[in-house]
């Protein structure tokens, strides 16, 4: 199955809840000023930077940090950024 097909296997669809469910609690404490879990299991380090801008806002976060934190936790989810970690000339090369 593709990435671009709506439909999610049962498998998939619950380890995405998981995920958002650990990106929402981590968003919550970073909103609290607490911070966030560097050890989170399911979020990635881009994920995990982007809650560590919104906790170093606290109190005065923008909304824009945290409308970027969606976005870049999205990409997580969607797989959009799985290239990000190649060397420049490997990107968008997928061994089928």
């Amino acid at each position: 199955m593709s990435r671009s097909d709506s439909h999610l296997d049962d498998g998939q669809a619950d380890e995405n809840e998981e995920i958002r469910a650990e990106f929402e609690a981590e968003l919550a404490e970073c909103m609290a000023g607490v911070g966030v879990n560097m050890h989170a299991r399911r979020l990635d380090g881009e994920t995990k930077r982007a809650l560590a801008r919104i906790a170093g806002a606290y109190p005065d976060i923008p909304q824009g940090l945290i409308e970027a934190a969606y976005s870049i936790f999205a990409g997580q989810l969607d797989g959009s950024r799985d290239d990000d970690g190649l060397p420049s000339f490997m990107r968008g090369r997928h061994i089928k």
